[in-house]
């Protein structure tokens, strides 16, 4: 059986790098002006932001993290590097979140997420309220 353990990502994290390729990739990459070291700076916990990550087995396997805007929570950047993902790591990484949102009282929890992870965010809590283009919000309370 594996083992997962999850961890904040703090300025001195060496993950941290790791976790700023997978999002430059993913999001970023194709956005003008982007660069990754602007990721990199991006995501370290702050004071309304907290960056979490999953270890299996010892090794990086995903990241997300919870941003507390306006008087509401998001989860946001949820990634599974491909070669872990259907393993559970997603679940866990929304978990966290949600325990870490109600345990700062950033509440309630919300995400924007695209058609095809609608039934993920549903078997972890959440209900579709909104669109936004083609992106559902969705809130777990």
């Amino acid at each position: 059986m594996s083992y997962i353990e999850i961890k904040e990502i703090t300025q001195c994290n060496q993950d941290a790098a790791q976790i700023a390729k997978w999002y430059f990739e993913q999001w970023d990459r194709h956005r003008a002006g982007a660069s990754y070291d602007e990721v990199l700076a991006l995501v370290t916990s702050t004071d309304d932001k907290v960056g979490f990550y999953v270890c299996l087995d010892g090794t990086l396997a995903g990241a997300a993290e919870i941003k507390y805007q306006q008087g509401c929570a998001w989860l946001d950047g949820v990634y599974v590097d491909t070669q872990y993902r259907g393993l559970g790591i997603s679940n866990a990484l929304v978990e966290y979140a949600k325990k870490k949102s109600t345990s700062l009282n950033w509440q309630p929890l919300y995400l924007k997420c695209e058609p095809h992870l609608l039934r993920l965010y549903e078997k972890c809590g959440f209900k579709e309220t909104a669109m936004d283009g083609e992106k559902s919000i969705m809130k777990c309370e």
